[in-house]
């Protein structure tokens, strides 16, 4: 006998989070329907994320430079985050990949910015300021990539960077 095979979603959709009428008002309210290559735009202003872990999920702003993004936020997968400002630490997990451009890592008591285990980061054109004292604000591992160009560094209360077991940081 035949047996019906699901289909697979073969449509990538945009979510919107608190940009108007058909947005969503938090993260929270769609995590159920976030698919791998799905895109989150974000709506001006601050959005409270918690600790969140995407897979394959991409992040942007309605209008860049406008929306902070609170919380600690792990990629798996690949990725891409434009426009946007992390306040909190983001990971980059085991042999994922992202890329972010014109965004900002602000303020973070701890990290902001960890990879591990061949997680790859590329910054581009992005501002990293006011991470915390006890910590580096950019620490890669096991074979964990950062590459920034044309970014800026600035405010940094104690290290920039910590870079171990076959890390590799990269600067143009």
């Amino acid at each position: 006998a035949r047996r019906a095979i699901p289909s697979a979603r073969l449509v990538m959709a945009k979510h919107g989070i608190g940009t108007g009428f058909f947005g969503a008002a938090s993260l929270d309210a769609i995590r159920d329907k976030i698919a791998p290559g799905d895109t989150l735009e974000f709506g001006p202003g601050a959005h409270q994320v918690g600790d969140v872990t995407l897979h394959s999920v991409s992040l942007t702003a309605a209008t860049p430079g406008s929306t902070t993004l609170r919380g600690l936020v792990k990629f798996r997968g690949t990725a891409a985050a434009r426009g946007l400002s992390f306040d909190g630490r983001v990971n980059v997990l085991s042999k994922a990949r992202l890329v972010m451009s014109d965004c900002s890592l602000i303020g973070s008591a701890d990290n902001l910015l960890v990879t591990r285990e061949y997680g790859v980061v590329e910054l581009e054109r992005c501002s990293l300021s006011g991470a915390g004292s006890k910590n580096p604000a950019l620490y890669a591992e096991t074979g964990g990539s950062i590459t920034l160009r044309s970014c800026r560094i600035h405010a940094i209360a104690g290290d920039v960077a910590e870079i171990v077991d076959g890390g590799v940081l990269e600067l143009s």
